[in-house]
């Protein structure tokens, strides 16, 4: 994995060198609440937490096979992973624990109520309790539609809202409060030809931007989550298929990693006219598989702006990604053996004339009326 600098002026740079520990292609990244970890793992059966600051793995943690997500809880020592072993790993760090998940698990995220839904490759989607990590517990499970791989699952700040991607080319809503059952809200047939990859919530919870095989980034309304609406058209194309989508903290930057081996980023603050901002982020060998943002604006005493990105194989130099604003931190994970068709597609790119936004996050919005989590998993 590599630290990027992230700058106003000269774009993104390599800051240090890469952080050197997964042997193998690394699937799945995720930041710590404060935003001082960073929790990757992958094909070479570990979970390793980098001390963001030092550039250094504090924790290396293993796992009997491959690991395709991680996921930390509500602090920063305790941390969740699912793998091919089918089971749903709890740390808190460095000690942990182990619960059958029921088959070959893909996808992990945190939903209202100290709970956790893992998603897997036969379609199952279930629910957790996680309120004592020491004793985590099933706490039912969510009656999906026809049975297909669940891709990289997304949920709202609160929690109470999920985003749920299939590799059939569904995504499905769900409200995910804590005082009552998970309930289905919506299903959206088709979102992207030849499956729905990805699916990522704007901070404030009114926006939905999905990825999948058709090599497009969709935008949808979600304000209404019983009826989410697309908005304008699909973002410009990109080269490979869509595996990761991520909103920028304040919302207004898109980030959409696939299997060109790139990071494109788009600017959405009016999401009736998105477009991209600058040159991918180049630097890996293969499918960039996950990318996340940190939830901090600043890390002291860290530069003002910085960036990771992580890869399976030894990280070249890379584009940079001219005139962004309003992010900080931002990982890539890459790349995954047996990967999907990349598709096909032309790019766009215009470069902005100024940063946008202050790089803070927006408040999260909790639903009176059933609300919306997103997730997804290749």
């Amino acid at each position: 994995m590599r630290l990027w600098h992230l700058d106003e002026r000269d774009g993104l740079l390599p800051a240090g060198e890469p952080l050197l520990g997964h042997d193998l292609a690394v699937y799945g990244v995720a930041f710590s609440p404060s935003g001082t970890l960073v929790a990757s793992g992958g094909n070479d059966n570990t979970v390793r937490a980098w001390d963001v600051r030092t550039s250094q793995a504090r924790d290396v943690l293993p796992h009997p096979q491959n690991v395709q997500a991680v996921r930390f809880l509500s602090t920063d020592d305790e941390l969740a992973a699912v793998g091919d072993d089918g089971a749903l790993r709890l740390w808190h760090l460095p000690g942990s624990r182990l619960v059958d998940g029921g088959g070959p698990l893909s996808s992990i995220v945190a939903v209202a109520g100290d709970r956790l839904i893992t998603g897997a490759r036969d379609g199952a989607v279930r629910l957790w309790n996680v309120a004592d990590p020491e004793r985590p517990a099933p706490a039912g499970a969510l009656a999906t539609g026809p049975e297909a791989a669940v891709q990289h699952m997304a949920t709202t700040g609160d929690g109470t809202l999920v985003a749920i991607p299939f590799d059939d080319g569904r995504f499905e809503l769900w409200h995910t409060d804590a005082s009552r059952e998970p309930m289905r809200l919506a299903t959206v047939s088709n979102a992207h030809a030849g499956g729905t990859f990805a699916a990522a919530f704007r901070p404030d919870g009114r926006l939905l931007a999905t990825g999948g095989r058709d090599t497009r980034v969709r935008l949808w309304d979600v304000a209404d989550p019983a009826a989410p609406t697309p908005i304008g058209d699909p973002l410009p194309a990109r080269p490979g298929a869509v595996f990761a989508v991520a909103f920028s903290p304040n919302g207004n930057t898109v980030a959409a990693a696939g299997g060109e081996g790139a990071t494109w980023l788009y600017d959405v603050s009016r999401p009736e006219a998105p477009t991209q901002l600058g040159d991918p982020l180049g630097g890996h060998n293969g499918p960039v598989y996950g990318v996340a943002f940190s939830p901090t604006a600043a890390l002291r005493p860290l530069p003002a702006w910085m960036g990771l990105s992580g890869s399976g194989t030894s990280p070249t130099s890379g584009s940079p990604a001219a005139g962004v604003g309003g992010q900080r931190w931002r990982t890539t994970a890459a790349p995954r053996c047996g990967s999907r068709s990349t598709g096909s597609g032309n790019s766009r790119s215009r470069t902005p004339t100024a940063a946008r936004g202050s790089g803070t996050s927006a408040p999260s919005t909790r639903y009176s009326a059933p609300a919306l989590s997103a997730t997804s998993r290749r």
